[in-house]
């Protein structure tokens, strides 16, 4: 009992702390994937301090910045619900296996296991992209895996 009530405290601990500003703790990134589309760099990616599947940035090119060459985050979409659920209080597990890009789409390959079904599921969504703003995340029906 003392044990989950510590890996409670520390959970709620992370959850409050985890969206005190926009910037990103390089120390809780946990994996990155990144392609170039057009004028814009795509990036997903995931911390320890999020319960999100990830995050996705686009980030440009400062031009404004004649100094030095530096880059700007444009827009930025957090991939935190599925299939209309939160992911930290809808599902006991969810959580991106794959990530691929191609021309104006962002593909994601996840996992899932629902609070009151049996079994993990697995589904493929999208995320489109066009002029460094994302649409929304379209996922295909999961199918069961381990039935």
């Amino acid at each position: 009992m003392k044990k989950f009530i510590f890996l409670l405290l520390i959970s709620s601990s992370l959850i409050t702390n985890a969206n005190d500003s926009n910037e990103i703790d390089n120390d809780f990134i946990i994996r990155v994937s990144t392609d170039r589309q057009g004028a814009y760099l795509i990036r997903y990616y995931q911390t320890l301090d999020s319960f999100c599947l990830g995050h996705l940035d686009s980030v440009a090119f400062d031009e404004s910045n004649k100094r030095s060459t530096s880059w700007v985050i444009a827009n930025t979409k957090p991939l935190c619900h599925l299939y209309d659920k939160e992911v930290a209080t809808g599902y006991t597990d969810a959580h991106v296996e794959k990530v691929e890009f191609e021309e104006g789409l962002v593909r994601l390959f996840i996992s899932y296991t629902h609070l009151r079904k049996f079994g993990e599921y697995k589904t493929e969504c999208t995320v489109k992209v066009e002029d460094g703003e994302f649409g929304e995340l379209e996922c295909e029906e999961g199918v069961r895996e381990d039935a």
